[in-house]
């Protein structure tokens, strides 16, 4: 069969993006961040499940600067009934929200990025839905390679991972 037509110019090809590194606000138990990258819908990530501290996040760095079309959330049963999806960008240490505040009932959320240029992802909680705090099977980004992005040099020391692992090279 003829391969198919290259996509054309100014098309983003939504591919997974490969993910090199993750963190945490809070960590529970067993269930890292990179627990929600794996490919394994048996393991997860979880906050804690203090009502009075809603702004729990997982973050992604990602492997390069990309152009994002799509976030995709598998929630556990513990979600946020109220978030939002910030980046870094090149040349910056400090997150900005790429969406607005969302409205979730759970489940599985597919989150338009609209091509967004990020090194790092980050879903923040704003309001648990339920007592246990935020848990999310698996999360993965969707777009396509960016080119000539400078990362920053490096951030402050207080923008640090509360856990942190490399694994996913």
């Amino acid at each position: 069969p003829p391969s198919p037509p290259p996509p054309s110019p100014g098309k983003v090809v939504a591919a997974p993006i490969p993910v090199i590194n993750a963190g945490a606000s809070f960590v529970e138990g067993p269930f890292q961040a990179l627990n929600a990258m794996d490919g394994n819908m048996g393991s997860r990530w979880a906050s804690n499940g203090d009502p009075n501290t809603p702004n729990g996040w997982l973050s992604m760095s990602l492997k390069g600067h990309y152009a994002v079309s799509k976030l995709i959330i598998n929630w556990e049963g513990a979600y946020p009934n109220k978030y939002r999806v910030q980046v870094r960008t090149s040349g910056s240490c400090e997150w900005i929200d790429a969406t607005p505040t969302i409205d979730s009932d759970g489940g599985l959320d597919e989150v338009d990025m609209k091509g967004v240029i990020a090194s790092e992802l980050r879903v923040q909680g704003v309001q648990y839905a339920t007592p246990w705090g935020m848990s999310i099977f698996e999360i993965q980004a969707l777009g396509s390679l960016s080119v000539g992005y400078q990362i920053p040099a490096s951030c402050p020391a207080t923008i640090k991972f509360v856990k942190q692992t490399t694994a996913l090279a």
